[in-house]
């Protein structure tokens, strides 16, 4: 008779991969809570390390505000732990002051809080029943102060209350800080060099200047306007104490008027 041979049993070959595998994960878990148990220590004792303790606290970017009233809104002391400061918050108590535009709070190891602000910059006041200090964009930054610097003033608004911070949106507000800053970016005239904006009728804007001057735009074609006083730029530059008045609204012409005779350009 034959002898029929047996196969050998590759059992306690797969129980052997199995116990591999399970010890490799096991291995895996342990040095997981091994790292997780280290990091947490070392997240404590950094949190209560004098090393990391608030040491400086710098402000960049500040030009109105005083370094001691912005650090004086976030009550935060040299000897806190920079690590348990909660720059987020910070970013967000600062922001509400509405001379601050942005702002950036960074941590500099190992004991500097630096605070980097950017401060709006007054622009125009705008007259309504109560005046207001304006930036570029129409963010109310305060009340204007009495004998500080003069700034253009936006008049024919209608009856309007707001707080600091707000923005003072209308078209009328709108198209007068769209004449200003037109004209200051043609290079013709500077900010300092406009009185006022009267935007009481948005059809026929009404420019007075610091020469005595007096520009009617159209306020539905500003683009237009601003372009063709760079055409007399020259009249301008030569006659601009002399000019009365000066017409940008028609269609195909530019009316100067001098204090004696007009001309038409």
């Amino acid at each position: 008779m034959r002898r029929v041979k047996r196969k050998k049993s590759v059992y306690p070959g797969r129980q052997l991969q199995k116990v591999k595998r399970h010890l490799k994960k096991l291995l895996i878990l342990c040095c997981v809570i091994l790292i997780g148990f280290i990091g947490m220590r070392a997240t404590l004792f950094v949190k209560d390390s004098d090393y990391f303790s608030i040491k400086e606290i710098t402000v960049s970017g500040a030009k109105v505000l005083s370094k001691e009233y912005i650090t004086g809104l976030l009550s935060i002391e040299e000897g806190f732990n920079i690590f348990k400061v909660d720059i987020d918050n910070l970013s967000r108590i600062l922001k509400n002051e509405p001379w601050i535009k942005k702002v950036k709070v960074e941590r500099s190891l190992p004991g500097t809080l630096a605070i980097h602000v950017e401060e709006r910059m007054p622009f125009a006041i705008l007259a309504s029943d109560e005046t207001y200090l304006l930036d570029a964009d129409g963010f109310v930054i305060t009340k204007p102060g009495k004998g500080g610097k003069s700034y253009p003033v936006i008049k024919g608004i209608e009856r309007a209350e707001y707080r600091a911070g707000d923005r003072a949106a209308s078209e009328k507000i709108d198209r007068g800080l769209l004449v200003l800053r037109s004209m200051r970016h043609s290079g013709l005239y500077q900010l300092s060099d406009i009185v006022a904006v009267n935007v009481s009728d948005t059809d026929r804007i009404a420019v007075k200047t610091v020469y005595q001057t007096t520009l009617n735009l159209d306020g539905n074609l500003i683009e237009r306007e601003i372009a063709r006083l760079k055409t007399i730029s020259k009249i301008l530059k030569k006659e601009k104490r002399r000019i009365k008045q000066m017409d940008l609204s028609f269609e195909k012409r530019v009316v100067v008027k001098f204090a004696k005779k007009e001309v038409i350009k």
